[in-house]
């Protein structure tokens, strides 16, 4: 039984959701209706943000009394509520690389397959391992991404006035990486722990990759889409309303065209800031470098008042791109550049002049020709070598240069998470889950890697076992002591 507070009226099934009975008013105020895909009564407990886009509440599942997010916005028929279908038809249990699951991508009311659209599988159960060459241990596989928000349900129910809204049920976190870094900042008087930083971006980057692989572009990475329970060091990744599925890149970069005015500005890479409408998964990987510096440094990188400003932040520490630099952010917007410029560079296609071209941004482009800083002078003092090595990688001008998610993985600056006694700050072993793949990562990431996190995983869930027998956390010290009397 769905159950929802406030006046509820009748809904049906709309190509989006599976066929639900209408509610009906019960005594105690709230309204019940029951779908072919389980038994949920969903009681909202408060609000965790709202804007344009609708609401997002807290609720608890009464039958369970697990916590659970809801996120409710308008119904339009005439919307494709990309958020939905990318979650449920892109990312869920019975879908892979390659399949776009139940319905087309931009089109709900298309079929595009015969999984049932109706499936809302509501747990992340193990499927046993699976082998791989001569490798001696191997992660725990998954049917759900352990770093990406998962679809728990969804429906549509009639309001007052007889509009139809829209109810998307996902994992619930407590925090966001940008409230809990404010945490440090504030109340701790502190930056976030290297171990902590080093958690979250490889979790991050497992899910941009998993992501990746399946031709998705997240495009609005930023530290309030990251949710986090500090407790346990899970992380997901949320918000996939700007995502969308990318067509595969040509030989000469991407072939299709996007809409550049995408993610939050901070976040945005220069070929966006550019008006590049032909970008590719880069676009991820440049925010992804964004937001370690800022955890890094206790404080946005680039921090720019607008479109232009934020171009002219990035050349403080970056310096003035290259024609080549220029050429590879947006070759058609340079290609108008260089000619108001007198460079008189040929590229084709031709196009008008855009954002690139804007005589402030000139203005800009001309008074900043300054060198690039190294990144130890921008990064804090005690920064280890490895994290100034990843920004570097990941926060280049030319897209192709920057660093694959795969390639952040393998990074040195995640080997910490690797050891036997890693901990999360207060004491507590990294989650299980954060080493837990699904079956393409088992094909896509190298066999080196496979073992390493194997290796992790069982360290962790020894620990896990140990802490949930006495109820207490043992330190890894401590444990070892037991360990060797036994």
């Amino acid at each position: 039984m769905r159950k929802l507070s406030g006046d509820l009226k009748a809904t049906t099934a709309t190509p989006l959701t599976p066929p639900v009975t209408t509610p009906q008013p019960q005594p105690d105020g709230t309204d019940r209706g029951k779908s072919a895909g389980g038994q949920a009564t969903y009681e909202p407990l408060h609000v965790l943000g709202q804007g344009s886009f609708g609401v997002v509440m807290m609720a608890r599942v009464r039958e369970t009394g697990k916590m659970v997010a809801v996120k409710k916005v308008l119904f339009d028929r005439r919307l494709h509520h990309r958020e939905l279908l990318l979650l449920r038809d892109h990312l869920g249990p019975a879908t892979h690389a390659g399949q776009a699951g139940t319905r087309n991508n931009d089109d709900p009311g298309k079929e595009a397959g015969k999984t049932d659209p109706s499936s809302t599988n509501n747990s992340v159960g193990e499927v046993g391992f699976t082998p791989l060459g001569d490798l001696t241990s191997v992660p725990t596989t998954v049917s759900y991404h352990p770093c990406i928000v998962r679809l728990l349900d969804h429906f549509t129910v009639a309001g007052p006035n007889g509009e139809q809204y829209l109810y998307i049920v996902m994992d619930y976190l407590p925090l966001d990486i940008h409230r809990l870094h404010h945490i440090y900042l504030r109340q701790k008087q502190q930056r976030m722990p290297f171990i902590l930083v080093k958690v979250i971006i490889f979790q991050l980057a497992r899910a941009l990759m998993f992501l990746h692989l399946r031709g998705i572009c997240h495009r609005d990475v930023k530290p309030s889409n990251l949710l986090i329970d500090p407790e346990t060091g899970v992380l997901k990744l949320c918000d996939f309303g700007s995502a969308k599925v990318m067509q595969p890149q040509g030989v000469n970069g991407p072939r299709e065209k996007n809409v550049s005015y995408i993610c939050s500005r901070y976040y945005r890479a220069p070929e966006l800031l550019l008006g590049s409408l032909y970008y590719h998964f880069h676009v991820d990987m440049w925010a992804a470098g964004c937001v370690l510096a800022e955890l890094l440094c206790g404080e946005v990188l680039f921090k720019g008042a607008s479109t232009v400003d934020q171009m002219a932040e990035i050349f403080k520490v970056l310096g003035a791109p290259s024609r080549q630099e220029l050429l590879a952010l947006n070759p058609q917007g340079a290609e108008a550049l260089f000619h108001a410029t007198g460079a008189g560079l040929e590229v084709t296609p031709t196009s008008a002049a855009n954002t690139a071209t804007s005589s402030d941004y000139l203005q800009r482009y001309h008074a900043l020709r300054i060198k690039a800083l190294q990144w130890q002078h921008v990064l804090p003092p005690n920064t280890p070598p490895a994290a100034v090595s990843l920004v570097g990688e990941l926060l280049r001008y030319t897209p192709a240069e920057r660093l694959s998610a795969a390639e952040v993985l393998e990074h040195s600056f995640f080997d910490d998470v690797f050891a036997e006694d890693a901990s999360l700050p207060n004491g507590a072993p990294l989650p299980v889950s954060m080493f837990e793949v699904t079956a393409e990562e088992m094909e896509a990431l190298p066999p080196w890697l496979l073992e390493r996190m194997a290796s992790a995983e069982a360290s962790a869930r020894r620990r896990h076992v140990s802490a949930g027998g006495s109820g207490k956390l043992v330190p890894p010290q401590k444990r070892q002591e037991q360990e060797g009397r036994k």
